[in-house]
């Protein structure tokens, strides 16, 4: 039995694209947790855990590489600063690399939940 997207459906309580609505993850919340906060904040709330690990590694390897390269140059010189330079290289990368992967994660997070739903009241996805 096929069911019209706003008929009532036993096995989905409510109309599906109001439940997609309300388990859909926000574009602007994942950009902000992930450009202001970093670490990986954006992908954590999209629930991209492989992203959000290997984005947090490069944040903790880039100020590991400023701190031990503004150590060594503030005692030795010249020869701390590649390690400054490949460290601020790292840490920025890794932060565009998290907002930039926040965003797609979002929108990879929400499709699959539309997917879900739709399948799961029997019903097919509206075209885009």
């Amino acid at each position: 039995m096929v069911h019209k997207p706003f008929e009532p459906n036993p096995a989905c309580p409510f109309p599906a694209g109001v439940l997609v609505k309300k388990r859909e993850k926000s574009y602007l919340i994942s950009f902000a947790l992930s450009f202001f906060l970093g670490m990986g904040g954006g992908n954590w709330y999209t629930n991209a855990w492989t992203s959000g690990a290997l984005v947090a590694a490069g944040y903790i390897l880039g100020i590991g590489l400023m701190f031990g390269g503004a150590l060594s140059a503030a005692s030795s010189g010249s020869s701390g600063m590649s390690y400054l330079t490949a460290g601020a290289v790292i840490f920025v990368s890794s932060w565009v690399s998290d907002w930039t992967l926040a965003l797609v994660n979002t929108g990879r997070y929400n499709n699959r939940i539309k997917k879900e739903i739709y399948e799961k009241c029997g019903l097919t996805p509206p075209a885009r």
